[in-house]
């Protein structure tokens, strides 16, 4: 299904937008990296033979049409975009100042939009394309100390929902993750309530699923034509289901869990 085709992943240097990029670079797709900057990069690019690392900000959204023509440059074409890149926060909303929700949303919700609308008339020219959205359960419920990841993952799925709708009649697929946890860095990468780096990791992203068995999974879901793909099991995905069918039961219980989630916050940090 992806022999061939010309695929750009964003957040392309670790985690899984690197699982993504090695698997179709394994199926012979040809491959377009994105991440902040060249350094981060070079380890994969070096390693994934024709591949072409194509590095900036996600925060400079007026230079995304030039970013698009480079990327479609590359190949000549762009079959498929993978927005993966994306930041999360580890603090109580009373805590969070409104600049590290305009960061986080910024980069999780209008960076997709603004990268797919600038790539969607090259598609809609084709009349063919695809674009995988990697958003979270934590788009599907709330979690505590994740006001701004949460408020960015729902409204990925409320904009690639949308999108789907309008064009489906394109030829262009639209597809969405919501993934549980993963072993990746991104809660070492989060941002604290002050936007701080939280430097640690957590036993909810340890006991995630590895990068790699996401990254298969997702790739079977969307060859098999699955449009929303939940990725999640245990508690995680209990959780989903409570609050898909009892809601009100699910926020009862969410509200409980979180003076615990809020001690092993602190406990980490002391």
């Amino acid at each position: 299904m992806f022999e061939g085709k010309v695929v750009w992943v964003t957040g392309a240097s670790s985690g899984i937008g690197k699982a993504f990029a090695e698997a179709l670079h394994a199926q012979n797709a040809k491959v377009v990296l994105s991440a902040y900057s060249e350094e981060e990069l070079k380890p994969v690019h070096s390693q994934l033979s024709g591949s072409v690392s194509l590095p900036f900000d996600l925060a400079d959204f007026d230079a995304f049409p030039r970013h698009v023509d480079e990327a479609i440059g590359a190949f000549g074409q762009v079959d498929l975009l993978i927005n993966n890149a994306g930041i999360t926060q580890r603090s109580l909303a009373k805590d969070t100042s409104f600049d590290v929700y305009q960061r986080i949303i910024g980069i999780d919700l209008m960076a997709p939009i603004a990268l797919t609308q600038s790539l969607m008339p090259h598609m809609r020219a084709r009349g063919t394309g695809r674009v995988i959205a990697v958003s979270s359960l934590a788009g599907k419920y709330g979690a505590p100390l994740r006001t701004a990841y949460c408020a960015a993952k729902h409204g990925m799925f409320g904009y690639f929902d949308a999108l789907r709708t309008e064009v489906s009649h394109d030829g262009i697929d639209i597809h969405v993750i919501a993934s549980g946890a993963v072993k990746t860095n991104l809660a070492r990468n989060a941002l604290t309530g002050e936007g701080a780096n939280f430097g640690r990791t957590d036993a909810f992203i340890e006991g995630g699923y590895d990068a790699d068995e996401f990254v298969n999974r997702a790739l079977k879901a969307i060859a098999n034509g699955k449009r929303e793909i939940i990725i999640a099991r245990g508690l995680e995905l209990m959780a989903y289901r409570l609050r898909r069918f009892l809601p009100e039961k699910a926020f009862d219980r969410i509200a409980k869990a979180t003076p615990d989630a809020v001690r092993q916050l602190e406990a980490t940090a002391s």
